[in-house]
């Protein structure tokens, strides 16, 4: 009598099999180790693949939308599980792209910031703040500041701006009548 085969390990079979998905994808998707995922398939008979994730890929990208993705800033491995695709193939293309390679887990080189040094001038002295032009430039509020200093620039304080009647903004507030909260005193 042949045994029965609980309708988890058919899914996982059939997602093996069938859909050609990864044991590290099925683990990770329904929360076993890939220990364990791989263990269930050998105990009910199947074997294991032994072609590449590439290979499996019907229409990979191009090389050109790799690195437009990869440059846009999505990490190697979203652009090769989006794909099918190994992240050693990725990788390789990129190289084979002249594209340097950032470390796992690091975001965009901060030698290759979105926004110019001439750009985070021009911008911080027609009014934008620190923050605005440094989630423009895809950089820390520290590098914004530290190239306007490196410009010369006189750094704003932080507080309220001179409003739209052109009256500077108060230094302090005079007392409980002016203060912006109901019953707040200084």
């Amino acid at each position: 009598m042949a045994k029965a085969i609980p309708a988890l390990v058919k899914l996982i079979i059939n997602r093996y099999l069938v859909d050609g998905e990864s044991i590290e994808a099925i683990a990770k998707d329904i929360g076993y180790s890939h220990g364990h995922v791989h263990n269930l398939l050998v105990a009910y008979g199947v074997q294991r693949r032994k072609q590449s994730r590439r290979l499996r890929t019907l229409n990979p990208p191009s090389d050109e939308e790799i690195v437009e993705r990869y440059t846009a800033g999505q990490t190697i491995e979203r652009i090769a599980d989006d794909n099918r695709l190994s992240r050693g193939y990725v990788r390789d293309r990129l190289l084979a792209a002249n594209v340097p390679v950032r470390q796992s887990g690091q975001s965009l080189p901060h030698n290759q910031p979105a926004i110019t040094d001439q750009e985070i001038v021009q911008r911080y002295t027609a009014g934008q703040t620190i923050r605005q032009l440094a989630a423009d430039g895809r950089v820390s509020t520290t590098y914004v500041r530290d190239r306007l200093l490196h410009a010369h620039v006189q750094i704003r304080r932080p507080g309220p701006r001179p409003s739209s009647t052109g009256r500077p903004a108060p230094d302090k507030w005079a007392g409980p009548a002016d203060s912006p909260v109901k019953g707040r005193t200084q």
